[in-house]
């Protein structure tokens, strides 16, 4: 399922909630200042996408630390993503990114505004996390499983990054996201995020 409309108002909320994780009461007007114009020009920047597929799980062999889903030759190997989709009967392939324009803003500010560049980096990967967190939503109320794993994204524990390219072929990321992987496995653009999700009935 391709997802292009989110609520960016109700997003704009929760990270303009995140602020006092950052210390911010304790901050000067100065800083204030521009950490909420880097908050606005983030949300204003952002072309926030998501794409999901899910595959149900043909087996977990813990013994071989494999995990083969139905329907593709696609299989994952290592201890943790066997543990991570133990109990579970399906799996959640999930992308989702921010767009180009936000690491082109990040960039710029770089250059000539370090400071301002830091929050905007912050914020960005805030704002990411939080599309990923709507995007379950979706996900829980279109399958409606008894509970959903974590995001576990590829790279963690002993799941090999290399699996990146061929997972986001698997569920079209490039397609409908623009999404690609560089030769040392980044993700591009930057605020990305791909990342599997167990669903338990």
């Amino acid at each position: 399922m391709y997802i292009d409309s989110f609520d960016i108002k109700k997003i704009d909320m929760k990270l303009g909630a995140a602020f006092s994780k950052c210390n911010y009461d304790n901050m000067s007007d100065e800083l204030k200042a521009l950490m909420e114009n880097a908050c606005n020009d983030v949300i204003k920047t952002a072309s926030p996408k998501a794409v999901f597929e899910v595959f149900d799980i043909d087996s977990i062999c813990e013994e071989n630390e494999k995990v083969s889903f139905a329907d593709t030759e696609f299989i994952l190997t290592g201890k943790s993503i066997c543990k991570h989709l133990k109990g579970s009967k399906k799996a959640v392939f999930m992308a989702a990114t921010l767009g180009t324009d936000v690491d082109r803003l990040i960039k710029k500010e770089t250059v000539s505004k370090l400071e301002y560049a830091v929050f905007l980096d912050g914020l960005a990967g805030a704002l990411v996390e939080m599309v990923c967190d709507e995007t379950e939503k979706i996900i829980s109320d279109t399958y409606n499983p008894g509970s959903m794993t974590y995001r576990f994204g590829l790279g963690y524990g002993d799941l090999s990054i290399e699996y990146e390219e061929e997972f986001l072929r698997l569920i079209k990321a490039g397609s409908y996201l623009g999404l690609c992987v560089t030769e040392s496995n980044l993700l591009i653009p930057c605020k990305s995020v791909a990342c599997i999700i167990g669903l338990r009935y």
